[in-house]
């Protein structure tokens, strides 16, 4: 089955320079659509990125 792997920026938005981690380009249409269309189709996809955020608090997953 597998996954398709997109990276966040300058893949799914623009980017020029840092400017902190809650600041985001513009999305990039053709490939915010390709991405689409891969949901719609059933595949899973998993967005990455290499931004980093300051972790104040431990987050858990709750099982189930």
């Amino acid at each position: 089955m597998g996954w398709i792997g997109v990276d966040f920026d300058k893949t799914l938005a623009y980017y020029d320079k840092y400017e902190g981690a809650a600041v985001v380009g513009e999305p990039i249409k053709p490939m915010v659509e390709l991405v689409k269309s891969f949901i719609e189709a059933g595949k899973e996809v998993r967005i990455f990125t290499a931004r980093v955020w300051p972790i104040t608090s431990v987050i858990r997953a709750e099982s189930n």
